[in-house]
C-alpha cells in the first residue's frame, strides 16, 4: 500500500511537470536579447516545443509588437504566413525575417498551443534590437566666419544628420588630428591657458574663456558599436576684440538717449504734456454759481442777481438810492 501510494505521488508530479515547453535559442526559456545591424538580409529566431502528449496537434504562433504585452503584428497563425515577403518558417517552428530594416526593433513571441496538455500551452519570446550606425555625414556647428574672439565664450555642435542610431553614439572632438581630453584642466602641461570641456552624450565643445591658442583644425566624431562618421574639418582663428565696433555701438546709446530726451522736451514745450503734469485750460464745462449775471435791455446792461438785504448794519436799498439809479424790480442799472 505505501509503494502504490508513492507511485501515484510520483506519477501527479511527473504529470504536472510535464506540459508544453517553448524553447528559443540555446535551449533557453523566458526572454533573450538579440542584436543585429540593419542591413543584413536575414535573421533567424530558433524556436523548440516539447510536451508531454506525443500524439497531439502543435499549434504554433508567432507575433512581434513593443513589448512582452503588447503584441499587436500577427505573424503566422493557422498554420499561415500573413506575411511571406518578409517572414518564413524553418525546422519546423523558428521563424526567419528577411531584410533587417531599424523598424523590425520589438519583442517576437512563439506561441505553442496543444490542446491535450495541461497547461495546454507556453511561450517564449525574442527582445530584438537592430542596430543602427552613425550616417556618413553628420553635422558639425562652427561660428560662420569660422572665428571665436579672445576673451569671450564660444560652443562647438556636433549632431547627426538623422538621429536614428542605435544604439547612441559617443561623441569625440579632435583637434589638429589628435584627440582632445574632456576637459583642458585634466592636461594643463599641453593646453595650459585653454578653459575647454566637451560632453560624449551631447557633442557641445565649450569654451568658457577663448584664448590665442585654441586656433586650429577641428572635428567632431561620433561612433557606436556597428559604425562611426565624423564631420568635415574646419580651420577655426582667433580674433580681438573691435574696439571699433564697441565704441560705435555706445555712441550709438548715447545718441539714442539724447535723441529721446529732446523729444520730451519738445513735447513738453509744446504742451502735449499739458494733459499728464496737471495743466490746460479752464474747464468751460464747470457748474455756473449765478453770480453777476448781467442782462442786457435797451437802456443798459443790468445786474439781475438781487443784492444782498443788509450789508455793514445799512440796508442795500439805501445804499443804492444814494449812490446810483435804483429800479423797484431789485435790478441795478449800470451807468456806461
Amino acid at each position: 500500500m505505501r509503494f502504490l501510494r508513492g507511485f501515484l505521488t510520483l506519477s501527479i508530479l511527473i504529470q504536472g511537470s510535464l506540459s508544453v515547453r517553448v524553447t528559443v535559442e540555446g535551449g533557453q526559456t523566458g526572454t533573450i536579447t538579440k542584436e543585429i545591424a540593419t542591413g543584413a538580409q536575414s535573421l533567424l529566431l530558433p524556436c523548440s516545443v516539447s510536451a508531454t502528449s506525443s500524439s497531439g496537434d502543435v499549434n504554433l504562433e508567432w507575433s512581434s509588437g513593443s513589448s512582452v504585452e503588447d503584441q499587436t503584428n500577427i505573424i503566422y497563425y493557422q498554420k499561415e504566413i500573413l506575411n511571406n515577403d518578409k517572414y518564413s518558417l524553418q525546422n519546423p517552428y523558428s521563424l526567419v525575417i528577411k531584410n533587417i530594416v531599424p523598424s523590425d526593433s520589438g519583442f517576437y513571441k512563439c506561441r505553442a498551443v496543444i490542446i491535450q496538455d495541461s497547461p495546454p500551452s507556453g511561450d517564449a519570446y525574442y527582445d530584438l534590437t537592430v542596430l543602427v550606425p552613425p550616417y556618413e555625414q553628420i553635422s558639425c556647428g562652427f561660428p560662420q566666419d569660422l572665428a571665436v574672439t579672445i576673451g569671450q565664450s564660444a560652443q562647438f555642435h556636433c549632431a547627426e544628420v538623422v538621429k536614428t542610431a542605435q544604439p547612441a553614439p559617443k561623441f569625440e572632438w579632435f583637434k589638429n588630428e589628435v584627440k582632445l581630453p574632456l576637459s583642458s584642466a585634466s592636461s594643463p602641461s599641453q593646453y595650459p591657458n585653454s578653459s575647454f570641456t566637451w560632453s560624449e552624450t551631447t557633442g557641445i565643445l565649450d569654451f568658457k574663456t577663448v584664448v590665442s591658442g585654441d586656433a586650429g583644425t577641428y572635428y567632431c566624431k561620433a561612433t557606436n558599436k556597428v559604425g562611426s562618421a565624423q564631420c568635415s574639418a574646419a580651420a577655426i582663428t582667433t580674433k580681438e576684440v573691435n574696439v571699433g565696433q564697441i565704441v560705435g555701438i555706445v555712441f550709438g546709446v548715447l545718441f539714442a538717449i539724447i535723441l529721446i530726451g529732446v523729444l520730451i522736451w519738445w513735447t513738453y514745450r509744446r504742451g502735449y504734456c499739458d494733459s499728464f503734469i496737471g495743466k490746460g485750460d479752464i474747464d468751460d464745462d464747470a457748474p455756473d454759481d449765478g453770480a453777476n449775471d448781467i442782462m442786457l435791455d435797451g437802456a443798459g446792461p443790468l445786474v439781475t442777481k438781487a443784492p444782498s438785504e443788509y450789508s455793514n448794519g445799512t440796508s442795500h436799498k439805501d445804499s443804492m438810492r444814494s449812490s446810483g439809479p435804483y429800479r423797484p424790480d431789485g435790478a441795478v442799472r449800470v451807468m456806461p
